[in-house]
């Protein structure tokens, strides 16, 4: 069963001004570092999960300590690099998918409470335009046209 009136408190505008401004410079700062990638590079790639970042550093610790086992053909350098941005960027992740996991489960939550209670404001005019309150009929007519192929009072008078 669904929960109900979760969302009570208005989120004030300065909050969201400061949040907006953060993130927009977050953003800002990192947009030098980040790669963007096309679906098709994303399914290409081999994906590292924590099993995997274990394989990676486990690796990485050996090939630190024995040098000479390296192939030559392998950047090191370059690997450290790439082992670095991993490491440093995973924890802003799970923030980010943190937050956007409340943020998502605010607005379907929020977004479902106003439907409901605009389904509620529908229909009680649904019922008032019947009993020929003044502008009850406008109102619903014009909301009903969210729920084609129901028919309003208005589509079955014609």
């Amino acid at each position: 069963m669904p929960k109900t009136n979760l969302v009570r408190t208005p989120i004030p505008a300065s909050v969201l001004a400061e949040v907006k401004a953060a993130l927009s410079d977050a953003l800002a700062k990192l947009e030098p570092y980040l790669v963007h990638l096309t679906p098709d590079d994303r399914r290409s790639l081999a994906k590292v999960g924590e099993k995997g970042l274990s394989f990676v550093i486990k690796g990485g610790d050996y090939a630190a300590q024995f040098p000479a086992l390296r192939p030559v053909f392998m950047d090191y350098d370059d690997f450290l690099i790439d082992l670095g941005v991993v490491t440093n960027l995973r924890p802003l992740l799970q923030m980010v998918e943190s937050l956007q996991q409340g943020l998502d489960d605010t607005v379907t939550q929020a977004g479902s409470e106003a439907f409901t209670s605009m389904l509620t404001f529908y229909i009680h005019n649904r019922e008032a335009a019947k009993a020929h309150a003044p502008h009850a009929q406008v109102v619903y007519d014009d909301l009903s046209e969210r729920f084609p192929g129901r028919g309003s009072k208005k589509a079955a008078s014609q």
